[in-house]
């Protein structure tokens, strides 16, 4: 591909290259569950927040811009408010709609917030820098641009999942279904040790994760530089606080808040298979702690969790730690061979 120097990309009018028009869709609250996207002003999940019954009002192989300039390229037909649509004027394939979306969000996502919102008036007289070549932009150049990134981002993720499985052994055992479970104390099963309150305000950049109480990214809420004696790794982090029972394992060294308890097996060897067999198990209790009802330490403790067991009526590790590595093995072999069609 050729090297794109400053003279090689030139405004453009996005009015010249789409029909723009206001998001339609009904609210949100008053919808049901279905198979249609709607889009909303998200920063994640393409746009995406709900899937409804509502009939698309608008086709796919379209651009949605969000009210604060997030912009998404859309191959399904959707629904949705808080956006503007963008129709192409020309032959847009799917990767220069995600090569034309990025521009869109490098150009315009600082000039709007919630005082001033994306509008379809306003995004008519709004230029992008795009790749030009003989005075029109250069779709060719975008639309391989991408499926070079797309084809580089395959066989990395083709390398990582071939890896990955030559980690884990497939090997026939009992259904869970046929399975006895019995009810066991947290404390019985896990050592359980704290974690150390470090305030925004005294925290160091760095590489090292930082665990709070969150419900997304592993738990990671920052990286930091500092050091103390949470450092931890091959551990499940618990929340106590924050988003209760949420919980999360950390294969990686990190430091932990004190909003969050670190869980090692008593009796078996920390492993990821079977403390992410657990993390599902301790999940289960979410439903149980509330504002008014915290998951604190005492009752973190005592708290009763239902366990596969053996011959013996103890906890079943190896079963859970062979069940989760046949889980994470067809797995991989689902991708793999779906990055090799």
């Amino acid at each position: 591909m050729r090297i794109l120097d400053s003279n090689c990309w030139k405004e453009y009018e996005l009015s010249e290259l789409f029909f723009i028009e206001k998001g339609r869709g009904i609210n949100q609250k008053d919808l049901k569950e279905g198979k249609t996207p709607y889009v909303s002003a998200a920063n994640n999940n393409n746009g995406i927040v709900f899937y409804s019954s509502d009939i698309p009002n608008h086709a796919g192989n379209s651009i949605t811009v969000s009210d604060f300039g997030q912009a998404y390229y859309q191959k399904h037909d959707f629904s949705g408010t808080h956006i503007v649509v963008l129709k192409p004027k020309f032959d847009m394939t799917k990767e220069i709609g995600l090569f034309i979306s990025t521009c869109i969000t490098k150009s315009v996502n600082s000039k709007y917030s919630f005082g001033y919102a994306v509008s379809a008036s306003r995004f008519i007289r709004e230029k992008i820098l795009l790749p030009t070549k003989d005075g029109m932009p250069d779709y060719t150049y975008m639309n391989d641009y991408i499926s070079n990134l797309f084809h580089i981002k395959k066989e990395e993720a083709k390398s990582f999942i071939k890896k990955e499985m030559n980690k884990v052994t497939y090997k026939d055992i009992t259904p869970i279904d046929n399975i006895k479970w019995k009810e066991f104390d947290i404390e019985s099963i896990f050592e359980i040790l704290p974690g150390k309150r470090l305030e925004k305000r005294n925290m160091i950049f760095g590489k090292t994760p930082f665990i709070g109480a969150s419900d997304s990214n592993n738990g990671i809420t920052n990286f930091i530089g500092n050091i103390n004696k949470t450092l931890d790794k091959n551990v499940l982090g618990v929340n106590y606080n924050g988003s209760v029972v949420e919980n999360f394992y950390h294969k990686y060294s990190c430091i932990f808040s004190d909003d969050v308890k670190r869980f090692h097996l008593k009796y078996y060897q920390d492993n990821e298979y079977i403390l992410l067999f657990f993390k599902t198990i301790i999940l289960k209790q979410k439903n149980k702690y509330r504002y008014g009802y915290k998951f604190n330490e005492s009752r973190m403790k005592r708290q009763k969790i239902s366990v596969p067991i053996n011959c013996k009526l103890e906890p079943d590790y190896e079963y859970m730690e062979q069940y989760l590595k046949n889980i994470m093995y067809v797995q991989y072999k689902n991708c793999f061979d779906f990055l090799n069609k």
